[in-house]
């Protein structure tokens, strides 16, 4: 049985890293004060993996954060000067190495459907998981602010952006789920870096 010749490359050449100059050149360009991620102290107990430290960690993190703000693949690819279809993979591998974090999108997503959370309070109930993902990838991009500060700050307003866009629109609702009145006991769905 012979292996398909684009399998033999790919085996032999990974796929090329492609620096995301448009995104450096964009966030040069507003002039407007570079963003740090932030997130809170109480982080270090969440039992999170870093990804391992490689030249593409920033990139990859990025799709990841990027993801769970809720930009679709094709956005965050264009950011990034890479494929849709790869920036869905960078950010589904990313959040695979980080680990199973509580209160996550899929977590909160599995919720909802035992719940029978009601359409009207679905934006709620999940908003609550994209803030707690987003600080999580904000932790892991920490690190990374050496190997391109613009394109991290970049993403970060990206991010920020769109979570804000989400919490206008959710504004007032609150998810009556039990995991959600539990969980809103303890943190709020306020943007987390004001």
């Amino acid at each position: 049985m012979s292996v398909p010749r684009y399998a033999q490359l790919n085996k032999e050449s990974p796929l090329e890293f492609v620096e995301p100059t448009t995104a450096r050149i964009k966030e040069r360009g507003q002039g407007e004060e570079l963003l740090a991620p932030q997130y809170p102290v109480d982080v270090y107990s969440w039992g999170i993996h870093r990804p391992p430290d490689s030249p593409t960690t920033y990139r990859n993190v990025i799709s990841w954060y990027l993801k769970a703000a809720g930009l679709t693949g094709k956005e965050i690819g264009g950011y990034l000067s890479i494929s849709a279809s790869r920036a869905n993979q960078l950010a589904l591998r990313t959040q695979k190495q980080v680990g199973n974090i509580s209160w996550g999108i899929k977590n909160m997503q599995m919720l909802a459907r035992s719940e029978n959370v009601d359409e009207t309070f679905l934006p709620a109930h999940l908003l609550r998981a994209v803030r707690h993902e987003m600080m999580v990838a904000e932790y892991c991009l920490d690190r990374c602010t050496e190997q391109d500060i613009y394109v991290v700050s970049g993403a970060l307003r990206l991010g920020r952006a769109t979570y804000d866009a989400e919490y206008e629109r959710v504004a007032g609702s609150v998810c009556p789920c039990r995991w959600c009145t539990n969980l809103g006991r303890q943190a709020s769905l306020d943007p987390y870096w004001k």
